[in-house]
């Protein structure tokens, strides 16, 4: 009788070989963006997986684009409590850094403190992004392959102004059997940053513009994220 085959108990032996060599032989414009949506279940393991992962990632060419914690839910979905860009030299970079030895010790932090991960390697689609955004954010996700973000963004304009686009163009490597904690394919293909424009960003303008989005690119999520500075994304 043949024996089962033993549950691995390092995270770098639930990647099927062949499928990590494919995902590092992704070729997309580099670097690449990496989206984290994160829904938190202790904010505080999370935290310290990021301070335990940050000089490692460093090392490596990973580098902290944007950061934003939730304000105000407004239309659809929450699907993060926290939403974090990291930029990647590629995805042969990233694909090393999660089968490190020392990825796998620390990734126990990062399972402790999500309920649940959304993550894809994404391709900006127009303006650009840093840490230095920090303040009130609209965050727009949807599905429509067929409208522009420069065009969507147009229609809450001056209220809002588009200060970011990205696309979906990758997910994360394949990996064996489905646990707790594992990096789920973004729901929404398309993301849009939307800051401040004219007048005060009141919930109702703030609604009428999610509405106005809405009829434009139909099932969306429009919600008020708040931009970190560096200091407070580390903060414990």
């Amino acid at each position: 009788m043949q024996k089962a085959r033993a549950k691995p108990t390092r995270l770098r032996d639930r990647f099927e070989p062949s499928a990590l060599a494919a995902y590092g032989a992704v070729r997309l414009p580099c670097p690449v963006h990496a989206l984290n949506l994160v829904r938190f279940r202790d904010r505080r393991s999370y935290l310290l997986y990021g301070l335990l992962f940050a000089p490692y990632g460093l090392a490596r060419g990973a580098r902290a684009l944007w950061a934003a914690v939730l304000d105000i839910p407004l239309l659809g979905e929450v699907r993060a409590d926290e939403i974090a860009l990291v930029s990647y030299p590629g995805p042969r970079t990233l694909a090393d850094i999660v089968t490190s030895g020392y990825y796998s010790w620390v990734n126990r932090w990062r399972v402790r403190g999500t309920s649940r991960l959304e993550f894809g390697l994404t391709e900006p689609a127009a303006g650009s992004i840093s840490l230095r955004l920090t303040g009130p954010c609209a965050v727009v996700q949807h599905n429509d392959d067929a409208v522009d973000a420069t065009s969507l963004a147009s229609e809450v304009a001056p209220v809002l102004r588009l200060r970011y686009a990205s696309r979906v163009r990758a997910g994360f490597p394949a990996m064996l059997g489905c646990e707790p904690g594992d990096p789920e394919p973004l729901h929404y293909r398309h993301t849009l940053l939307l800051t401040p424009g004219s007048g005060r960003l009141s919930r109702n303008r703030l609604l009428d513009a999610a509405r106005r989005l809405a009829s434009r690119a139909g099932d969306l999520t429009f919600h008020l994220y708040r931009g970190l500075s560096l200091r407070e994304a580390l903060s414990l």
